[in-house]
């Protein structure tokens, strides 16, 4: 029961949080080449995050839909363009549906502050699903975002290695990853800035719980994203 209390209040807690503190965008338009790497970097690890918060594959014909979010905690120190020491990230709606082979597809769309994001990929159940108590599953995910936003777009290629271990309704999770991230800018006061674009290669690291019963699913987390703190969170169906 204590558990469930200290879940239900993160999440609650996590996003009054950002829509409090979350940052903005607005500013992007006074981009400079010192900013654009940072920038980049910000944007991508937020895109491969809050993906997967069970390495248990659906199996075939399961189903999960969710909503989903993934913020850092403050930008890059160098990343003048979002407001310091302000909260920054994206929401999602994401369904996944089981296919045969341990191998799970997922497809999902959000954003914030006036960013459209769309994007989905490919899960992999490492070994056999069993489900006996504190069975360990390992996953591998790819994946792919598209962020679409009036002075700029980035399109996101990842890959990360998610473990779980079922202990009953709390189920603990840890992942690493990485995301390969091109941003080009659209629309800069400095003229000369239109048309850069910056490819990253960034590092994240996960740990988390989620919380089950029976079908419903309340998660929360803790990233590293290429060295910066963040947190995910999410709640959903899962069959």
């Amino acid at each position: 029961m204590i558990f469930k209390k200290i879940g239900i209040f993160s999440f609650f807690m996590f996003f009054l949080f950002h829509k409090l503190l979350a940052g903005s965008f607005s500013n992007f338009k006074q981009i400079d080449s010192s900013s654009l790497k940072p920038f980049a970097s910000d944007i991508g690890g937020l895109l491969g995050s809050g993906i997967s918060y069970s390495a248990r594959s659906l199996g075939f014909s399961g189903f999960d839909i969710s909503l989903r979010s993934a913020y850092q905690l403050k930008p890059s120190h160098k990343n003048t363009i979002l407001p310091a020491k302000r909260s920054f990230g994206f929401n999602y709606i994401q369904i996944e549906l089981g296919m045969p082979y341990r191998l799970d597809g997922f497809i999902r769309a959000g954003g914030g502050d006036e960013v459209i994001i769309v994007g989905g990929g490919i899960k992999y159940g490492l070994w056999k699903v069993m489900d006996e108590l504190y069975r360990v599953h390992g996953i591998f995910i790819v994946d792919s975002h598209m962020a679409n936003y009036k002075d700029f777009y980035a399109i996101q290629y990842g890959a990360q290695t998610v473990f779980s271990m079922n202990c009953g309704n709390i189920r603990p999770y840890a992942a690493i990853g990485f995301d390969n991230t091109r941003l080009v800018v659209q629309n800069a006061s400095d003229t000369s800035m239109i048309d850069k674009e910056k490819t990253v290669l960034t590092d994240r690291y996960t740990l988390g719980f989620r919380w089950k019963i029976k079908w419903f699913n309340l998660a929360a987390a803790y990233n590293i994203l290429h060295g910066e703190n963040g947190v995910e969170g999410a709640i959903g169906l899962r069959f």
